[in-house]
Order: C-alpha cells, then structure tokens, then sequence
C-alpha cells in the first residue's frame, strides 16, 4: 500500500507554519500517512482511535496525542458522535526561542526517539488542566481562523503553554528525569550525517535536512555544527569534494563529475573543489 505524504501547506489555509481544525470524520486521515509537521489531536467529545504501526490507542474526551514528523500512522472510522482537535505545526514555530531551556522542546524530542514500531504517547490530561486546556485550543483555534493583529504571535505562545503542560504531564507520567540536553534530537542530527555521507549525488539543502530531524534550520545548523565541528555548508563541501576526489581516481570524466557530486552546474563544482582543496580539479594531483 502506497503511504500518502502530506505537507504542510497541503492545507490551503495553512499560515505562519501552523494549521488547526475541528474534525468530526477524515477520509484522508483515516489511510496510513507521513507528514514534515507534527500534528496533536486533542479529542473534544466521543472517541478516537489511532494507530501507529500495528498499535493502536483509544483517545476520549480530554486525551491527546501527538505524532512527530515522518511517522507513518492513521486513525480509525468515527462515527456522529466524535469530534476533535487536529493542530499541526511545523518545528520552526520555535525559531528564536531559547530552545535549550525548554521543556517543550526536549519534549518533542523525547517523541522522535521512540522507534517507529511503538505506539506514540497517549496523555490523559489531570482533570485541573482540562478546562485551561480547552480555553488553549479554542483560542488557538480562533486566533488562526480570525487572523487579527498578533494572531501569528498568539499562536506561538499558545503553542508552547500547550506543549508545556503535555510535556509535564507526559515526564510525570513516565516518571523519567527530563533531558539535560538535546540528545535525542542529536541522534537525528546523527543520522542526518549519514544520510549526506551516503547520498551526496542529492540536492542536501539545509531546509530539507532540517525537516528530517524534525528541528528549526537554526537549531539543527547548531546541533550539527556541535556534532561534526562544521557548519552544515562547510561539511556538505568538502564531503563533496572528497568523493570528487574519489571519482577523479577512478578515471571518470570532470565534466560527469560534477552531477554525480550533487552540484547543479559545473562552475559551482570548480569554485567549490578549489576553496576546499586549493588547486582546480585539472590541477589535481595524486
């Protein structure tokens, strides 16, 4: 079976990276899908059943979950009676914040840790917060369709209260310690890496990587440079060249090269060979 990819701006009225919704029934949410966003469903009234893999947890009134970016999961059949939530936002809605010191943050990337085979979190939510919870989403929710003066801003900082009170809620209820660091979002910075070293013949942008591991371009440009001690850019460059260098021993052409490196044009690869190794490919020695 063919698994739909969505994005973002799949939904035509989609603003500011974020997107909200009443559903009651979702033809389209009901078929094995991924998405680049991470998306929560906050059950308003009835029940909702959602799989990931060949799990499946019911969610009722005043349960949520939330599934990260690349998940492959769906929802079950609802019937009259069922109605909730659908919120997705994509990571850079925290673009500028101080990410190190927040719990919503270390939050999501404790989800992009759980293998792919494992039922992501269902948070029942404590019965103090359930009212506080719904003012939440409902202000959310009318901020993004009356899209007034501050609304884009309204929705940010709703957003991080929201996830706040889930990551707490989730921590508590698993009662492990919350991550010092970013470290499960590294191991996707981690497998980022091999995935450039292993397709460098790709367009490797900084926006498409960012996507795979589910951060800001800020945040991942930080993670990676902590990683490998380069910038993205820088890394990408002289990895690229390496394999160049690579194909130039084995005899193939320069002018293939180029392609096979991931450039888009020949000039690029000659500008980039020489700021990385000093000399043009043809004054290449070996």
């Amino acid at each position: 079976m063919d698994i739909e990819r969505f994005i973002l701006s799949y939904y035509s009225n989609a603003t500011e990276g974020v997107h909200i919704q009443k559903v009651k029934n979702s033809a389209n949410a009901q078929k094995p899908h991924i998405h680049e966003y991470f998306q929560v469903f906050y059950v308003i009234e009835g029940k909702l059943t959602h799989y990931v893999g060949e799990t499946s947890s019911t969610l009722y009134p005043g349960d949520m979950t939330i599934i990260p970016p690349n998940k492959k999961h769906h929802i079950g059949p609802t019937d009259s009676t069922t109605s909730f939530y659908s919120f997705s936002f994509m990571p850079s809605i925290f673009e500028g914040r101080n990410q190190s010191d927040t719990i919503a943050i270390k939050f999501l990337g404790q989800l992009n840790s759980i293998s792919e085979n494992a039922i992501h979190p269902k948070i029942t939510l404590p019965n103090e917060d359930l009212l506080f919870i719904d003012t939440i989403m409902e202000r959310i929710y009318k901020e993004f369709n009356e899209n007034n003066i501050g609304s884009a801003e309204m929705i940010k900082a709703s957003t991080v209260i929201l996830l706040t009170i889930f990551a707490r809620t989730y921590f508590e209820s698993i009662k492990g310690s919350i991550p010092d660091r970013f470290d499960n979002l590294n191991q996707y910075v981690l497998h980022c890496v091999k995935y450039i070293d292993s397709n460098l013949h790709e367009d490797l942008s900084l926006t498409e990587m960012a996507k795979r591991s589910a951060m800001s371009k800020s945040s991942f440009c930080n993670a990676f440079l902590e990683i490998t001690g380069k910038p993205f850019k820088k890394y990408l460059n002289i990895k690229r060249i390496e394999h160049a260098i690579s194909l130039i021993k084995k005899g193939y052409q320069l002018t293939s090269i180029y392609t096979l490196c991931g450039y888009k044009d020949y000039s690029t690869f000659i500008r980039n060979f020489k700021k990385v190794m000093g000399v043009i490919p043809s004054q290449y020695t070996y």
